[in-house]
């Protein structure tokens, strides 16, 4: 993204993304399910960890746990 547009998008994002709920895909009105397993959480976390290490800026990407909203 453009650094022009950075100041005003990102907050928006961040808002948008803090009104998902993570759960069972198979209940209404959760919109994420889970990763399938540990396995599928750790290369998020290495993915995550290498965008970081080249400098990139990680907002969220942390553990959410089941019925609880994202951000």
């Amino acid at each position: 993204m453009h650094e022009s547009h950075y100041a005003t998008f990102v907050p928006r994002l961040k808002k948008a993304y803090a009104s998902v709920t993570v759960g069972s895909p198979l209940v209404d009105g959760n919109l994420v399910g889970p990763l399938i397993d540990e396995m599928a959480f750790s290369a998020m976390q290495r993915a995550l960890d290498a965008a970081r290490a080249l400098g990139a800026t990680v907002s969220g990407g942390e553990r959410v746990e089941i019925g609880r909203r994202a951000g």
